[in-house]
């Protein structure tokens, strides 16, 4: 995360989705939101949300706490996947959508 010294303040998303794709076939989809963060021209997974089952508009209970550094840019990227196995990699799931 960002090392340049200056003034931070720890900051606490809440994430909520809308209007979610059904990938699944005999359900709905199966959210999670994992959350990355530009570091060098290259962008790291910083933090995820739970796994939320069957549920096309999910409200994330899981808080996404980060280090807020002022006047510095910190490109965010947030991606949703389907869970559709046990794997921690997110590599076999479908993508949702990003922002």
């Amino acid at each position: 995360h960002p090392t340049a010294t200056g003034p931070s303040s720890e900051v606490t998303l809440t994430i909520s989705c809308r209007g979610l794709a059904d990938t699944d076939v005999f359900s709905k989809s199966d959210p999670i939101v994992v959350v990355y963060m530009e570091e060098v021209g290259k962008w790291e997974e910083i933090a995820r949300t739970e796994n939320i089952e069957n549920n096309l508009n999910p409200d994330f209970a899981t808080p996404i706490q980060m280090v807020y550094t002022f006047e510095i840019v910190q490109k965010l990227k947030f991606k949703v996947f389907d869970v559709d196995n046990d794997t921690a990699t997110m590599e076999d799931d479908d993508c949702l959508g990003e922002l």
